[in-house]
């Protein structure tokens, strides 16, 4: 029951940081169109952002901490 209840916090802790970004997103003019959620075979997309600028994959994380390069990939 306890890998139960972790892989559900663990799925709406990741529910809750898309709704951010997404919310977020939409903050960008209105030449940039975000596409959410973006299913595939293996996965989804959390999203896709076309603009001017070019076109954005993001992949949502919501963790807790600093997450820096540290140059070993």
């Amino acid at each position: 029951m306890d890998a139960v209840d972790r892989e559900r916090m663990s799925w709406r802790r990741g529910a809750l940081g898309e709704l951010l970004t997404t919310e977020i997103l939409k903050s960008l003019p209105d030449s940039y169109v975000v596409i959410s959620d973006v299913t595939k075979k293996l996965g989804n997309i959390d999203q896709v952002v076309v603009g001017p600028t070019g076109v954005y994959v993001i992949d949502v994380k919501n963790w807790k901490g600093t997450v820096k390069a540290d140059g070993k990939g």
